[in-house]
């Protein structure tokens, strides 16, 4: 022990002799663990760090289709098609289930607020089975609505964007259909209005009006307002019944 101490002091005065040589040797050494420190902290967080608020994290592995070529690392990466995701579900004897996303980017937006382009995900009915997932808020996706036609009619907020497009309110949760529902019945009501106003304007200037006009005009307007029901519902329920399987199946 006493020889080890001997070897520091010598150390440290040779260092204090040679101020530049001492600079550079601590500036290198102070490169080097940096930059592996760096190294690996990306690798940590890419690879190893357990992936937040799923369960079972460390059973989770990622299957890419990889095409023959010089791209990264060997080859350069396909999604997987709707085929190729059932032969992997049905290896049972080495994964225990299997999920299948690819990312978007789509338009959502609530009422009165300019429509919003986020990056999305389209995924499979059992994503937050496989993943152990609970919502915070509502549900989330159940396993039939992958494989049962139009039953993809349901999406899934992120708690970064409900709070901050939101602000956290649970009204939210199918807002967009109500909100549909709710200018097509002021549409409707006001056309009923203008009908009934229209058809009393027109007996005093048109020749063969009779007082039933107000009915017929009514009918017409409403007619008109049930397609109108239907034409505000059509963008609210095309954006929700996206079925994860055909959009999986047409990649």
């Amino acid at each position: 022990m006493e020889t080890f101490w001997h070897d520091v002091r010598y150390s440290i005065r040779s260092l204090a002799r040679s101020p530049g040589f001492t600079l550079v040797a601590v500036l290198a050494l102070a490169l080097g663990i940096g930059a592996n420190t760096a190294m690996f902290s990306v690798a940590y967080g890419l690879m190893l760090r357990p992936l937040p608020g799923a369960a079972n994290a460390h059973e989770l592995v990622s299957v890419t289709l990889l095409e023959p070529g010089d791209d990264f690392p060997h080859g350069f990466p396909h999604k997987l098609s709707h085929v190729s995701y059932q032969d992997y579900r049905s290896l049972n004897t080495i994964f225990a289930d299997a999920v299948g996303f690819f990312d978007v980017f789509a338009q959502l937006g609530s009422e009165g607020g300019n429509p919003e382009r986020i990056q999305s995900l389209v995924v499979t009915g059992n994503y937050f089975d496989v993943l152990g997932v609970q919502a915070q808020e509502g549900r989330t996706f159940s396993a039939d609505e992958s494989t049962r036609t139009g039953a993809g009619n349901v999406l899934v907020l992120s708690h970064e964007y409900w709070q901050r497009r939101f602000g956290g309110d649970p009204s939210a949760i199918g807002s967009v259909v109500r909100q549909g529902l709710l200018k097509a019945a002021i549409g409707i009501a006001l056309g009923l209005l203008g009908a009934f106003g229209a058809a009393r304007l027109l007996t005093n200037y048109l020749v063969g009006v009779t007082p039933t006009d107000p009915a017929t005009f009514a009918v017409v307007v409403l007619f008109l307002g049930g397609m109108a029901v239907l034409a505000s519902l059509v963008p609210a329920l095309r954006a929700t019944r996206v079925d994860p399987m055909i959009a999986l199946r047409n990649e």
